[in-house]
């Protein structure tokens, strides 16, 4: 883009306990992570490499991915021959799954389970007409009157997802009738307390069946999905309430507070209590 104008926002807290914050990254060498929001990375100038689940890319300008808690990600500059620079949007997960229930109630599900973060690409007017319609000095200059302030947070959540939405209709990738039926049914109910089984007979398939599809389209089990989405809701409750993780462990389904941590730790190399100390905002 030739001489390009992004609004300058330069953050000083990242706060997301209000669901929402954005900031220009220039130059910034961003250290292997995983976050418990989602970040979505629009590149606007290509000097950066980004390494994502292990693997490494060169975005071009107007590329973006949306990242979600359970991706890894680290950024670096290539060289010091061109400023690079991108915006980085971090979007609660529960703001993130209402934007996504706003526009179809399998869509969050999908993003979820698919084997690599959403991504798009925006051409050169696009990008100018984002920047312009999601006025981000706007959204913090209105930050203040907090009514205003949610309206706008959703609204920038929206246009990222029905960007998303637009932008991938045409390659879609089909998936079965089952299991597009099964999705709706896990986006419906409390996954930690599905019954697969009657699920299944539901849906008029066999559970085996359903776990096999499910894997060859998903890259991971049903099992280890639901698992993996009742981690993921936990995090609200640790970084938003005082709730204890007995409670925490009980309320998403576990029993056993020993299985919740250890699931948990599979996931975040952490417990549960070390990572509310380590990333709960005060």
């Amino acid at each position: 883009m030739n001489n390009p104008s992004y609004s300058e926002i330069q953050i000083t807290k990242l706060d997301t306990s209000d669901g929402y914050y954005t900031a220009i990254n220039r130059g910034m060498v961003i250290p292997l992570e995983r976050h418990e929001h989602f970040e979505t990375v629009i590149t606007l100038n290509n000097n950066f490499i980004h390494t994502v689940n292990g693997v490494s890319f060169r975005p071009e300008v107007g590329d973006v991915v949306i990242l979600r808690p359970q991706d890894c990600h680290s950024a670096k500059p290539i060289d010091d021959s061109a400023e690079p620079v991108c915006r980085d949007i971090y979007i609660d997960p529960k703001l993130f799954k209402e934007a996504c229930d706003y526009i179809s109630p399998t869509l969050f599900v999908k993003i979820m389970t698919e084997k690599n973060p959403p991504s798009f690409h925006l051409n050169e007017s696009e990008l100018a007409s984002f920047e312009e319609n999601v006025d981000f000095s706007y959204v913090y200059a209105m930050a203040k009157d907090y009514e205003v302030y949610k309206s706008v947070k959703r609204i920038v959540a929206c246009n990222l997802i029905g960007l998303y939405v637009k932008k991938s209709f045409r390659s879609k990738r089909n998936v079965p009738e089952c299991l597009e039926m099964l999705l709706v049914k896990l986006q419906q109910g409390t996954a930690g307390k599905i019954n697969l089984a009657k699920t299944a007979r539901e849906i008029g398939y066999s559970p085996d069946y359903l776990n096999r599809l499910f894997k060859e389209h998903f890259g991971k089990s049903i099992e280890q999905y639901i698992i993996e989405c009742r981690i993921y809701d936990s995090l609200t409750f640790l970084l938003q309430t005082d709730m204890t993780v007995n409670e925490i462990a009980l309320k998403m389904g576990w029993e056993c507070t020993g299985n919740y941590i250890n699931h948990f730790k599979k996931i975040y190399n952490t417990t549960p209590a070390k990572y509310r100390k380590e990333k709960k905002i005060v």
